[in-house]
């Protein structure tokens, strides 16, 4: 549907600039890697060669836009600053559905559970809302009250949820309700599990992978990204790479570099 991206090489980094990116994540079997921007776009990439699959116009240009892979890769589901959250084809761009949850409700982030029978939406009430990916109605999960609210992953397993907040990670098991608090130096703007769920990698400041039984740094951060803030960061199914948004530009990260 289109040329390879314009990926540049920076040292040992690949960076897609100039497109004011927002979120980024790989597809849940690696082979594609999508974008959110304020063009009000989701722009998909092969992740091997870089070609362009398809662009989901989500919303309207200059909104923020974020957005998650359903766990087959078929969907996306993705939310803008207005209050607009819906469910689009990865294949054809086609929107399943879309809806506004409630008068003056805004989404800020969104993670669909691996398990694949609900979403997590973090809003702008300070809430963590569960929805059904069929329709976006409110599953009866009792929701969660969490201040500053940036970011939101699953485990690969689906059965814990981090959520990024100023200067701390809640881990919360959606088993048994519980949650654990991992307190962190700096403000964490985005996290994303390991695939085996042992550890998380948190962005902000820069970008770090900590224990998620205590918090604790597991690895010193890279020399590659020295002085760049992070805005979001995702995991891809290997562990063998970081898809971040580093001040607007999309960065690839070998995660040798921050392991």
């Amino acid at each position: 549907k289109g040329s390879p991206a314009d990926w540049i090489a920076v040292g040992s980094l690949s960076v897609l600039n100039g497109q004011n990116f927002t979120s980024a994540a790989f597809s849940p079997d690696g082979t594609r890697l999508a974008a959110a921007s304020t063009t009000g776009l989701v722009t998909i990439w092969d992740s091997t060669t870089g070609w362009l699959l398809l662009e989901v116009p989500v919303s309207s240009p200059s909104h923020l836009v974020v957005f998650d892979w359903s766990p087959d890769g078929h969907w996306l589901a993705a939310a803008d600053d207005k209050g607009l959250v819906g469910v689009w084809s990865a294949t054809t761009g086609a929107a399943a559905w879309t809806s506004t949850p409630s008068s003056g409700t805004v989404i800020r982030n969104i993670a669909w559970s691996p398990r694949g029978d609900q979403v997590a939406a973090a809003t702008s009430e300070r809430q963590v809302l569960w929805l059904s990916p069929g329709d976006g109605q409110q599953l009866p999960t009792p929701r969660k009250t969490i201040d500053d609210i940036s970011d939101l992953d699953w485990s690969a397993d689906g059965s814990r949820l981090a959520i990024a907040t100023r200067g701390q990670v809640h881990l919360v098991d959606v088993d048994n309700g519980t949650t654990k608090i991992l307190p962190q130096p700096w403000q964490v703007r985005a996290v994303c599990f390991s695939y085996d769920g042992r550890s998380l990698t948190i962005a902000g400041t820069s970008l770090r992978t900590i224990d998620v039984r205590n918090g604790s740094q597991v690895a010193a951060p890279a020399s590659s990204i020295n002085g760049l803030k992070f805005s979001d960061v995702s995991c891809s199914p290997t562990d063998r790479q970081l898809i971040a948004v580093a001040e607007n530009d999309a960065v690839i990260i070998d995660a040798v570099d921050t392991r």
